[in-house]
């Protein structure tokens, strides 16, 4: 069931980090995150895990700024730094930012965004310069983006690129109200027509010359709020070529948020 509506995603799909917020909003996460066994066959690398976030967000009548810190498995960091890790579970770090400036156009933002991850197999950043558009209706929220894409990494055999220009970022968001305190989200982001060096040292096998040029990862996300502080969230998530994944990958998230 999970693979079916994880799938179901791709249509509509994940994670905008900058979807329409309140000024001066600062919200602390912790939750887990839960794969599907033929997922960590698939991404021998991966495992489950715990992952602790802070995310702070900015906004005012010139735009707004996000900024989100990810810490996944804060609890164990492994010293080992090969290619094959064969289940040694480690810590990786994550950062994001985004910043909507208002153009004069309603809904109409020039956009900057900044995606990276670090752990002990390697490093991946992922700068989009582009445009956003948010608008309201059928009573839900809706964020969509794109932008061309500046892109720096190593993997874990030690080659690294030291950046190109090259690909696509695109990002849609969704959210819902359900009732007065559940809502629905649906989330999409994507890096499509990577440059084939970013592929094949990313996301591509121990040769390094098949790899995906084209990764996303996509939620559907069920929250629950207790109060305007307090918050859980369940959300079927799918990645590939994504973070660190280079197959497809289905993962269930659990988590609580608070916000102050």
């Amino acid at each position: 069931m999970m693979k079916t509506l994880s799938r179901l995603t791709l249509a509509c799909a994940l994670v905008s980090l900058c979807g329409p917020a309140a000024a001066g909003k600062t919200v602390i996460s912790l939750g887990y995150l839960l794969h599907e066994s033929q997922s960590l066959d698939d991404n021998l690398n991966q495992f489950d895990r715990t992952t602790l976030s802070l995310a702070n967000i900015n906004a005012g009548d010139w735009g707004r700024i996000v900024t989100v810190g990810i810490v996944d498995n804060l609890e164990k960091s492994a010293s080992y730094n090969g290619p094959a890790n064969g289940g040694e579970d480690w810590s990786t770090y994550k950062l994001a930012f985004t910043g909507d400036f208002k153009t004069g156009i309603k809904g109409l933002n020039t956009m900057f965004k900044n995606v990276s991850y670090y752990n002990v197999n390697g490093y991946e950043n992922n700068l989009a310069l582009g445009l956003s558009y948010d608008i309201k209706a059928l009573d839900a929220s809706w964020y969509f983006s794109g932008g061309y894409m500046y892109s720096t990494g190593s993997n874990a055999w030690g080659t690294d690129f030291q950046g190109d220009w090259g690909g696509y970022h695109l990002e849609f968001k969704m959210d819902k109200p359900i009732t007065d305190n559940t809502s629905i989200g649906v989330r999409y982001i994507g890096m499509h027509d990577r440059t084939q060096q970013h592929a094949d040292i990313m996301y591509g096998g121990i040769s390094e010359t098949d790899g995906n040029k084209n990764g996303y990862c996509a939620d559907i996300n069920l929250s629950y709020r207790f109060s305007n502080k307090i918050q859980t969230n369940l959300a079927l998530r799918q990645l590939h070529a994504w973070y660190g994944y280079k197959n497809t990958a289905n993962i269930l998230y659990m988590g609580a948020q608070y916000a102050f």
